[in-house]
Protein backbone atom coordinates (compact mmCIF):
# COMPACT_ATOMS: atom_id res chain seq x y z
CA UNK A 1 0.00 0.00 0.00
CA UNK A 2 2.81 2.57 0.84
CA UNK A 3 4.72 1.54 -2.20
CA UNK A 4 1.36 1.95 -4.35
CA UNK A 5 1.00 5.20 -2.50
CA UNK A 6 4.65 6.44 -3.23
CA UNK A 7 4.62 5.57 -6.95
CA UNK A 8 1.62 7.58 -7.16
CA UNK A 9 3.18 10.83 -5.32
CA UNK A 10 6.10 10.44 -7.42
CA UNK A 11 4.22 10.40 -11.02
CA UNK A 12 2.18 12.95 -9.99
CA UNK A 13 5.32 14.90 -9.06
CA UNK A 14 6.86 13.85 -12.58
CA UNK A 15 3.68 15.31 -14.20
CA UNK A 16 4.04 18.61 -12.41
CA UNK A 17 7.56 19.01 -13.66
CA UNK A 18 6.83 18.14 -17.03
CA UNK A 19 3.41 20.08 -17.35
CA UNK A 20 5.33 23.38 -15.85
CA UNK A 21 5.85 25.52 -18.59
CA UNK A 22 2.97 24.35 -20.52
CA UNK A 23 0.86 26.99 -21.06
CA UNK A 24 3.89 30.16 -20.53
CA UNK A 25 4.94 30.33 -24.30
CA UNK A 26 3.39 32.75 -27.10
CA UNK A 27 4.52 30.14 -29.81
CA UNK A 28 1.77 29.79 -32.25
CA UNK A 29 -0.74 32.40 -30.55
CA UNK A 30 -1.92 35.59 -32.75
CA UNK A 31 -2.60 38.74 -31.53
CA UNK A 32 -4.52 41.34 -33.06
CA UNK A 33 -4.59 45.30 -32.28
CA UNK A 34 -7.34 47.51 -30.95
CA UNK A 35 -6.37 50.58 -30.66
CA UNK A 36 -2.95 52.66 -31.48
CA UNK A 37 -1.98 55.76 -30.33
CA UNK A 38 -0.16 58.32 -32.18
CA UNK A 39 0.25 61.94 -31.60
CA UNK A 40 -1.73 61.98 -28.41
CA UNK A 41 -5.01 60.37 -30.53
CA UNK A 42 -6.12 57.26 -30.02
CA UNK A 43 -7.38 55.45 -32.94
CA UNK A 44 -9.65 52.44 -33.55
CA UNK A 45 -7.17 50.34 -35.41
CA UNK A 46 -10.26 48.72 -37.56
CA UNK A 47 -11.48 51.78 -38.47
CA UNK A 48 -8.09 53.20 -39.63
CA UNK A 49 -7.20 50.29 -41.77
CA UNK A 50 -10.91 50.98 -43.03
CA UNK A 51 -9.38 54.14 -43.49
CA UNK A 52 -6.40 53.51 -45.30
CA UNK A 53 -8.11 50.76 -47.32
CA UNK A 54 -5.65 48.36 -46.24
CA UNK A 55 -5.68 44.74 -46.48
CA UNK A 56 -5.61 44.07 -42.71
CA UNK A 57 -5.07 46.48 -39.49
CA UNK A 58 -1.96 44.95 -37.14
CA UNK A 59 -1.30 41.63 -35.89
CA UNK A 60 1.69 39.68 -34.64
CA UNK A 61 1.63 35.61 -35.17
CA UNK A 62 4.46 34.09 -33.31
CA UNK A 63 5.92 31.53 -34.78
CA UNK A 64 7.99 28.09 -33.65
CA UNK A 65 11.42 29.53 -34.95
CA UNK A 66 11.15 32.19 -32.84
CA UNK A 67 10.25 34.84 -35.27
CA UNK A 68 7.15 36.83 -35.38
CA UNK A 69 5.38 37.68 -38.48
CA UNK A 70 3.96 41.22 -38.37
CA UNK A 71 0.91 42.57 -40.42
CA UNK A 72 1.05 46.08 -40.27
CA UNK A 73 -1.96 47.86 -42.83
CA UNK A 74 -1.33 45.49 -45.77
CA UNK A 75 2.36 45.61 -44.92
CA UNK A 76 4.21 42.32 -43.87
CA UNK A 77 7.33 42.03 -41.40
CA UNK A 78 9.54 39.65 -39.56
CA UNK A 79 11.15 40.23 -36.93
CA UNK A 80 12.96 37.70 -33.74
CA UNK A 81 11.19 36.88 -30.75
CA UNK A 82 12.94 35.39 -27.55
CA UNK A 83 10.01 34.78 -24.53
CA UNK A 84 10.32 34.26 -20.94
CA UNK A 85 8.70 34.91 -17.66
CA UNK A 86 5.70 36.63 -18.89
CA UNK A 87 7.76 38.90 -21.30
CA UNK A 88 8.62 39.21 -25.04
CA UNK A 89 11.23 40.98 -26.54
CA UNK A 90 10.34 41.45 -30.34
CA UNK A 91 13.59 43.61 -32.01
CA UNK A 92 15.45 44.90 -29.64
CA UNK A 93 12.58 46.02 -26.91
CA UNK A 94 10.92 43.76 -23.68
CA UNK A 95 7.35 43.80 -23.15
CA UNK A 96 5.28 42.51 -20.57
CA UNK A 97 2.00 40.17 -21.07
CA UNK A 98 -0.76 40.88 -18.90
CA UNK A 99 -4.43 39.66 -19.16
CA UNK A 100 -3.44 38.84 -22.50
CA UNK A 101 -2.18 41.75 -23.82
CA UNK A 102 0.92 43.35 -24.58
CA UNK A 103 1.48 47.20 -25.00
CA UNK A 104 4.09 47.49 -27.85
CA UNK A 105 6.04 50.99 -28.37
CA UNK A 106 6.81 51.01 -32.02
CA UNK A 107 8.37 54.07 -33.21
CA UNK A 108 6.69 56.31 -30.64
CA UNK A 109 3.45 54.73 -31.74
CA UNK A 110 1.73 52.68 -28.54
CA UNK A 111 -0.19 49.85 -30.01
CA UNK A 112 -2.46 47.42 -27.75
CA UNK A 113 -2.81 43.94 -28.91
CA UNK A 114 -4.84 40.93 -27.40
CA UNK A 115 -4.59 37.68 -27.66
CA UNK A 116 -7.32 36.02 -30.21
Amino acid sequence: MKKGFALLVGVMMLAMVLLTGCGNSITGTTWEAETIEMGGQTYDVKKLADAMKAESGITYSFQEDNQVKIQFFGENEEESYDYQDGKVTIDGQTYEIQNDTIELDRDGQKIILKKQ
